[in-house]
């Protein structure tokens, strides 16, 4: 009798170590759970932190090129004006000359940076004189104007257009100043002018309409000598009139 009490009070000791095996076991597996919970939430919260400041780093690291992807890139029309420009900017280096080469006749026109121009044409006859005009005649106009954008025509042509031109004494009109008499007419060469033709240096001569040739010094083309124009020239189409041109000597406007 006294060993089956012994047994019973062994059996629930054993019992009694289990149930706190189990409960400290369960207890342990717990408190892992939570650590991991945490460490998880610790480590979501870093890389939201770090993704965070790298945005921002890379806000502050942006290049220019960055910032200007979304500019918007230059219109056909403003290339083209562009274009005129610098090409009205480098014919106002140059003064052209319409003349035969021989005789008291000439035009001179100069071109500005905008393409408005301006010049003067004189054509003397010394030898037409009267009462009231011992001193002979005088032709000659002075006058002013734009010329509309340039608009290329092959490698070395570009096409303009008066746009708008207005003389300082009307033509026809004449008057008598120290024995001479002024009749004020057309500039003549730009006279009658719907199309000119703007020609760059190393335009290919031969390829060059005659009528123009003839007024520059190239009419014979079996004594060509330059293979390319020297310069830059004008060709007013209707009249077949050329002007050649020389460089400006800044030194003497200064």
């Amino acid at each position: 009798m006294k060993n089956i009490k012994m047994r019973i009070l062994i059996n629930n000791i054993y019992k009694s170590k289990l149930l706190l095996f189990f409960v400290l076991c369960s207890t342990a597996v717990l408190f892992v759970g939570c650590q991991n919970k945490n460490t998880n939430l610790d480590t979501e919260n870093k890389q939201t932190i770090d993704s965070q400041k790298i945005e921002d780093n890379s806000k502050d690291r942006m290049t220019p090129e960055d910032s200007n992807i979304s500019e918007v890139p230059p219109s056909v029309e403003e290339s083209s004006s562009e274009e005129s420009t610098l090409l009205f900017s480098e014919l106002s280096k140059y003064q052209f000359v319409f003349s035969s080469g021989a005789g008291a006749w000439q035009t001179m026109l100069n071109i500005n940076e905008d393409g408005t121009f301006n010049g003067y044409y004189s054509d003397s006859d010394m030898g037409d004189i009267g009462e009231d005009h011992p001193n002979g005649v005088n032709y000659s106009s002075t006058f002013e104007g734009k010329f509309t954008t340039p608009k290329k025509v092959n490698d070395y042509t570009y096409s303009i257009s008066i746009e708008s031109m207005k003389l300082e004494k009307e033509a026809g009109t004449e008057e008598i100043i120290d024995g001479i008499k002024y009749i004020y007419t057309e500039p003549y060469g730009l006279d009658g002018a719907k199309e000119i033709y703007i020609y760059t240096p190393q335009a290919p001569i031969k390829e060059l309409p005659e009528g123009f040739r003839s007024w520059v010094g190239y009419m014979d083309l079996s004594d060509l000598k330059d293979e390319y124009l020297p310069f830059y020239g004008l060709y007013n189409v209707e009249t077949e009139s050329g002007f050649s041109s020389y460089e400006i000597d800044q030194t003497e406007e200064d």
